[in-house]
């Protein structure tokens, strides 16, 4: 796909970026005026679905992404380090912890590239040389160091997966999810889950998402479709991108508002599995790629995962990506939101 395709030509790039715009400020005048902003957000989706000619789907979003993205943001949400120191790993000082963004396994879904720390431990465990042949995105929620909000929440919305095939040099779409799932799960390794969750679905499909009174704990979940085939030989992977969209969500009682004091921050990635069915109960398996960590603010975001070569750190150190130069000339349809 030609780099013309990913800011969806000159005159629907602007149209995509008035999206979170007009999006944005109809929520800002209607929270200014104290009237209810669902008016306001219904038609400035209308108008931006109307901008880029896009069919609305039934339940009134376009089909669009609600921010915009282009190949430079990828770039940076891989390239950058944490926006924010993040509490309960203060220790830590490289890995995904404090950042940039990694690649991991990357295009090779075998575990003998996870690294020693992982054959050590669990390498009797699993055949390390064996192709898994499913994949599914995941997502955290982190607090900083410096959150004070105790009613802030997180809307998430429009995860996307693309496998690019090293025999054709096309990007495969393996779908979208509009929301996502998952629990609170207990730091730092986030391979154990406490049970326990404060999440709901809005109307649009999108997931509202409450952050764990105890400090031990961050919310990691994970898109809808649950872990999803790979849709040709896995051998055949030759780069994985992930991407979703994320803002701080207005609380229902607008006396608890308290997104001011608020430093949640939000990551993307994906991990492979060794089949639809299989889980890793319990282990710390080593992901796909992980992006950085990016502050959640009032208007809506994009963040991505991609898997670099030459962007961000690649552990353990090795090639399982591309090059951003191949990246920049082949990019994903970032225009693109099957659902």
């Amino acid at each position: 796909m030609k780099r013309r395709s990913v800011l969806v030509g000159a005159a629907a790039a602007t149209g995509l970026l008035g999206i979170g715009k007009a999006v944005g400020e109809s929520r800002d005048l209607a929270d200014a005026a104290g009237g209810s902003a669902e008016g306001l957000f219904a038609r400035a989706v209308k108008r931006a679905g109307d901008l880029l000619g896009m069919e609305r789907s039934e339940k009134g979003l376009p089909r669009a992404p609600l921010a915009p993205i282009d190949v430079d943001l990828v770039i940076s949400d891989m390239a950058r380090m944490n926006d924010a120191p993040l509490r309960g790993f203060e220790k830590f000082d490289s890995g995904w912890y404090v950042g940039p963004g990694h690649t991991l396994l990357g295009n090779d879904p075998r575990l003998r590239n996870g690294g020693k720390w992982f054959v050590d431990a669990f390498g009797d465990r699993f055949d390390l040389d064996k192709p898994m042949t499913a994949i599914m995105p995941w997502v955290v929620i982190a607090d900083g160091r410096q959150h004070a909000a105790r009613n802030a929440r997180v809307q998430l919305a429009n995860v996307r997966l693309f496998l690019l095939q090293n025999s054709t040099r096309k990007w495969v779409s393996l779908g979208s999810s509009r929301g996502v799932e998952g629990d609170f799960f207990y730091k730092p390794e986030l391979a154990r889950s406490s049970g326990q969750r404060s999440l709901s679905v809005k109307k649009d499909g999108s997931a509202d998402i409450g952050i764990p009174d105890a400090e031990d704990q961050i919310f990691h979940g994970w898109w809808t479709k649950g872990r999803t085939p790979i849709p040709f030989e896995p051998t055949d992977i030759r780069a994985v991108f992930i991407s979703m969209q994320g803002r701080l969500a207005r609380p229902a009682d607008a006396g608890s508002d308290d997104r001011r004091p608020c430093e949640l921050l939000m990551q993307i990635g994906a991990d492979y599995y060794r089949s639809r069915n299989s889980t890793w109960d319990g282990v710390p398996q080593p992901g796909v790629a992980a992006s950085r960590m990016k502050l959640v603010t009032d208007r809506w975001q994009s963040i991505s995962a991609m898997t670099f070569n030459d962007v961000g750190r690649t552990f353990p150190e090795g090639k399982r990506g591309i090059d951003k130069a191949e990246f920049l000339k082949n990019p994903p349809p970032l225009d693109l939101l099957e659902t």
